[in-house]
C-alpha cells in the first residue's frame, strides 16, 4: 500500500498485527502458512515487551462472573452448548468471547454460543449479541451465521453476530423479555446445529480452496 510510517508508528501498527494474528488463531494453535510469514515479518518489528505484558493480563472479575454464570445456564444440544448470561453493560461485551473460548476448551462440545443482552446507556442502544466459537476447521460459521442475520459474520473457528433491540428498551417486565429472547435464540441455535452439515459442506470446500492458493503460491 505504500504507507510511510516513521519507527514508532511503524512499532505500533507492528505489535497490533502480531497480537491480532495471536487472537485469531487462538495463540497459534490454528496458525496457517501466511500467518506465520507474517509473523516472520512482524515480529523483529514488534515491541516484543507489550507483547509479552498483553499475555500476562488476568482474566478480569466479570469475565469469570460470566463464565459461572453461563455453566449454569446451559442447554446442550447434540454435540453444541448454548449458554445465556443475561443482560450486561457494552463496556464488558469483550467478556462474551472469553466465556465462549474458555467454554470450547473446558465443555467438551463440539460448538459453543455464548449470548447476552447488550445495553449501550450512551447511545440509547440494546441488541442482542451472541459470539460463537467450535472445534471444527469445516464448518462455516460465516455462512451459518448469515442464515439467521447480515449483521454477522465468522470465520474459521469463530464468529458473532447481533440484533437490534431497541424497540424493548424501556419493557418494564426485563426477566420476560429475557426469557423471549433466550428462548427465540436457542431456537435459532438449534436450527442452525440440525442445518450444520450444508454449512460444514460449504467450509471443505472453502478449505480445499485455500489449500489449492496455498500450493500454488509455493511453487
Amino acid at each position: 500500500m505504500d504507507i510511510k510510517l516513521n519507527e514508532n508508528q511503524c512499532k505500533a501498527v507492528s505489535t497490533a498485527l502480531m497480537f491480532g494474528i495471536q487472537t485469531d488463531t487462538d495463540s497459534y494453535t490454528h496458525a496457517g502458512d501466511i500467518d506465520i510469514e507474517a509473523l516472520e515479518f512482524l515480529s523483529s518489528r514488534a515491541d516484543m515487551d507489550i507483547i509479552n505484558r498483553l499475555n500476562g493480563i488476568p482474566m478480569s472479575g466479570p469475565t469469570l462472573s460470566f463464565y459461572n454464570r453461563a455453566l449454569t445456564h446451559g442447554t446442550v444440544y447434540k454435540e453444541w452448548g448454548f449458554y445465556g448470561i443475561g443482560y450486561i453493560d457494552i463496556e464488558q461485551r469483550d467478556s462474551l468471547a472469553i466465556a465462549a473460548d474458555l467454554l470450547l476448551k473446558k465443555s467438551g462440545l463440539k460448538t459453543i454460543a455464548v449470548y447476552s443482552i447488550v445495553s449501550d446507556t450512551g447511545k440509547h442502544e440494546l441488541f442482542l449479541d451472541v459470539s460463537l466459537r467450535t472445534k471444527s476447521g469445516n464448518l462455516d460459521l460465516n455462512s451459518l451465521i448469515k442464515k439467521i442475520t447480515p449483521t454477522g459474520g465468522g470465520r474459521v473457528y469463530k464468529g458473532a453476530y447481533q440484533i437490534k433491540l431497541d424497540y424493548f428498551r424501556n419493557a418494564s417486565d426485563r426477566d420476560a423479555l429475557w426469557e423471549t429472547i433466550e428462548a427465540v435464540t436457542v431456537d435459532w441455535l438449534k436450527k442452525s446445529r440440525d442445518n450444520a452439515y450444508l454449512h460444514e459442506l460449504t467450509g471443505i470446500t472453502k478449505n480445499i480452496f485455500r489449500k489449492a492458493v496455498s500450493f500454488l503460491k509455493n511453487q
